[in-house]
């Protein structure tokens, strides 16, 4: 999305020597646009892990050691292990796309929008970016409206009620945002990845060191069984959402120094790092606070460890501010693709988006954040355990001259993909319910 310029790219099908297909490109350059030129492709490794872990490691670990007591601990770490495994080879697969068009189209940068439109179609690939886009733009905005809640709940302004004490503070996060959406891509924004991640390593070291302190003083007896099927199906479901590093993927692909060498280790090491983590926020702070563990674990805190519910509060504040700006990048990104090359299209455009934000944020709806929150609870599994195998098939079909070829070359691993598929579509349907079963019940909350 941020290149040196665009390219459309038209995929033919030509026979070579062998009777073997091959994919042949014809490249047709666009005008540049405004501010492109130029753009340093400067993504390190680290720097990529970094964007990828600030992704999917973020207030999500606060649910966690609620799901490993509702699902049992020996279940909910083996679920966390085949849902990190899996969403790691997704993620892997979309860094494949990249390697199958470069080799195809012999160029050293190919944006996700060509191959995406090249395997699906304009009509695909504006599905797919929707998704990608809609699902962090809502992540975004639930990031906000958590920021304002919590600090007005922490340090109301003086003079003015709760409602405008949050709308102040959402409107110094929304200048915030403003000034870093004028960053130039995820080559500027590496830093706000470490810090982000840092934060909430941060924020496990706070809950862990509760959960040990616990473990000293007594003894909570483990739950060996789900405490029942909904429960079960409910923490998977949730750790299923916890995988989201794929949708900032091909944003910060396209600005790596050298993506084939480094995009794919980048993915397997975040969610290496994940996955660990994940596990052992769960599984300590589990055994730490047993059955009192609150949905959000700090909430467990407060009551006997102020200092350190403080420092989690904290922590987390700085995560918030550090992964947004990462999320919007992307939705700018996507956005500017298709916009006219004008001297006021950037501009217009960040400026559109986060007041979009900004506005939205402060709707004085009391069910809105439960609006919300369906959003990327269903988006964030339709775009990293089923969008990756769409496009990677649409890609093989064309390499090979059609479906039924590029079957024949991979069965197993097709068969595969359709059960990661199907699986994703299962969690995915009652994560949707569940999250309007909640809505309802606050709807009925509300006219009483």
């Amino acid at each position: 999305q941020q290149g040196a310029g665009l390219c459309n790219v038209r995929l033919a099908m030509q026979p070579d020597a062998s009777a073997r297909n091959v994919v042949a490109c014809d490249l047709e350059a666009n005008s540049v646009k405004s501010g492109e030129e130029g753009h340093a492709h400067s993504v390190t490794r680290f720097g990529a892990t970094m964007e990828l872990v600030v992704t999917q490691l973020g207030t999500g670990v606060l649910l966690l050691p609620f799901c490993f007591s509702q699902a049992d601990i020996i279940c909910s770490v083996l679920v966390v292990g085949i849902v990190g495994a899996v969403a790691s080879s997704r993620a892997a697969l979309l860094a494949e796309c990249f390697d199958i068009a470069e080799a195809s189209c012999s160029m050293k940068k190919v944006s996700f929008i060509d191959f995406a439109r090249s395997a699906l179609g304009k009509c695909g690939e504006a599905a797919v970016s929707f998704s990608i886009s809609g699902t962090l733009f809502s992540v975004s905005l639930a990031y906000l409206m958590l920021w304002g809640e919590l600090l007005a709940s922490l340090h109301p302004w003086q003079g003015l009620s709760l409602f405008w004490s949050e709308v102040v503070w959402k409107a110094i996060a929304a200048a915030f945002l403003l000034a870093t959406s004028f960053m130039k891509g995820m080559s500027e924004m590496q830093w706000m990845g470490t810090v982000g991640t840092l934060a909430t390593l941060l924020v496990i070291v706070v809950i862990v060191s509760a959960a040990i302190m616990h473990i000293s003083e007594e003894v909570h007896p483990v739950s060996l069984a789900p405490r029942s099927d909904s429960a079960l199906l409910g923490s998977i479901t949730t750790f299923c959402y916890s995988y989201g590093a794929i949708m900032t993927l091909p944003t910060v692909a396209q600005d790596m120094q050298d993506r084939a060498k480094d995009l794919k280790p980048a993915v397997y090491h975040s969610h290496a790092l994940s996955t660990g983590l994940y596990v052992l926020i769960g599984v300590v702070a589990y055994l730490g606070f047993g059955d009192d563990v609150q949905k959000d674990v700090l909430d467990t805190l407060r009551p006997g460890h102020k200092a350190l519910w403080l420092c989690g509060v904290g922590f987390i504040l700085l995560h918030l501010v550090m992964a947004a700006p990462v999320f919007v990048q992307v939705v700018i990104g996507s956005v500017e693709e298709r916009l006219p090359a004008r001297p006021w299209t950037s501009v217009t455009c960040r400026m559109a988006i986060v007041v979009a934000l900004f506005l939205l944020a402060c709707a004085p709806i009391s069910i809105f954040a439960d609006f919300v929150a369906i959003v990327p609870a269903t988006g964030v599994t339709l775009n990293c355990f089923v969008w990756p195998s769409v496009i990677y098939w649409g890609l093989m079909r064309i390499k090979h001259g059609g479906f039924n070829a590029a079957l024949r070359e991979a069965p197993g691993k097709f068969t595969v993909d359709v059960v990661i598929i199907l699986a994703a579509m299962i969690a995915m349907g009652l994560g949707m319910q569940a999250g309007v079963e909640r809505l309802l019940a606050d709807l009925r909350k509300g006219s009483k």
